[in-house]
């Protein structure tokens, strides 16, 4: 029989970013499946997600509580459709409310859901979705994995990387969804002129340092390939000419997935990584690196794989596409046939079944 469980999740930010989205997704699914749903997320910051180091770092945090304080969200409405949230000091049981689970999303929130003491039966899991180093702190990262914690990851690499530091297992590998009825080819989709699609972001894990160099160079042996970009920050400064969104709504990155024929994905590492499958779902021929997602859903004949942090190399992969319209067509729509098998609906059904599995084993 299923249980009615109450559930929450415990965010380090609300900020734009494709753990949060993945986040909400499954809370917008187990909702519809009569869970109680909460959502919870610090307006004291995590000290350690600053890229400022020393007293700066709390000057930062200072300003970001502040912030936090001003703009009091209490529903995240940025790509995605809305999700009640509950801002709170600080991710402490006197400002949680009861729940049958308590998951981290975090590393930096995992210590705070391990510390919490809990009279009930109330269990807590630890939602991993990438080896979050980026600023730093690695060993406390990895003695998070050691926490009396459930863990959950969202791929095989990330599975083994947790299982190897850890000595544990992992309780659950669940892989990300693609929202199959919004993320859809066009009518027609069209594939003159080569048009290639990136996400930019400004951490160097994402490889688009490497991109960005890879793309001057097309621009320049194929001028007549549009090139954009789309992303959540400024945009780079290059010497060749491109198309720039910031902070575009959902529609507006639909819009662009549909008008390209050639998604670019070049990071350097990822837990998953949300775009290439959007871009596969838009019917889009993929060159990627092989990382997070691409091992699993990457067959052969869906993308032109490049090697991380070489430029030449992402060069050489977009260049076949580039090239060779029959390539383009074949690889998009063999990315579209392939993506079908990743929705969202899937990865809902598998979590909820292992959350009531938890309880009755609890």
């Amino acid at each position: 029989m299923r249980k009615k469980l109450n559930i929450a999740f415990v965010l380090p930010f609300i900020d734009n970013c494709g753990g949060v989205a993945v986040v909400l997704e499954y809370c917008r699914g187990l909702q519809k499946l009569g869970y109680t749903v909460e959502v919870y997320y610090p307006l004291i910051p995590y000290k350690e997600l600053s890229n400022i180091k020393g007293l700066s770092s709390t000057l930062w945090q200072i300003k970001v509580f502040i912030k936090n304080i001003i703009r009091y969200k209490t529903q995240i409405n940025w790509f995605t459709s809305p999700f009640k949230v509950k801002p709170v000091i600080l991710i402490r049981k006197l400002f949680l409310s009861k729940c049958d689970i308590l998951v981290a999303t975090a590393w930096p929130t995992s210590y705070d859901v391990a510390r919490i003491n809990s009279n009930s039966n109330m269990i807590k899991a630890y939602f991993i979705q990438g080896y979050e180093t980026w600023y730093g702190f690695v060993d406390k990262i990895k003695e998070s994995y050691s926490l009396p914690l459930n863990l959950i990851t969202i791929s095989p690499w990330l599975t083994k990387k947790v299982e190897s530091i850890s000595k544990r297992n992992v309780s659950l590998e669940i892989h990300n969804g693609v929202d199959l009825k919004f993320f859809k080819p066009p009518a027609a989709k069209r594939y003159d002129p080569p048009s290639i699609l990136l996400m930019y972001q400004d951490l160097d894990v994402k490889g688009c340092a490497e991109a960005l160099q890879a793309l001057s160079k097309i621009k320049a042996s194929f001028p007549h390939v549009v090139i954009t970009l789309f992303g959540f920050c400024d945009p780079p400064k290059s010497t060749f000419s491109f198309n720039y969104y910031k902070n575009p709504p959902k529609k507006t990155v639909l819009k662009l997935y549909q008008d390209a024929n050639i998604f670019l994905f070049p990071s350097r590492g990822e837990g998953w990584g949300l775009t290439a499958p959007e871009a596969m779902a838009c019917q889009c021929a993929l060159v990627a690196t092989n990382v997070g997602c691409m091992e699993i859903i990457g067959n052969g004949k869906n993308v032109v794989h490049a090697e991380i942090n070489s430029a030449e190399s992402i060069y050489r992969s977009l260049e076949i596409l580039v090239t060779n319209k029959e390539k383009r067509v074949l690889y998009s729509k063999e990315a579209y046939r392939s993506i079908q098998n990743f929705s969202w609906e899937l990865s809902i059904k598998k979590f909820d079944a292992y959350l009531q599995n938890l309880t009755d084993h609890h």
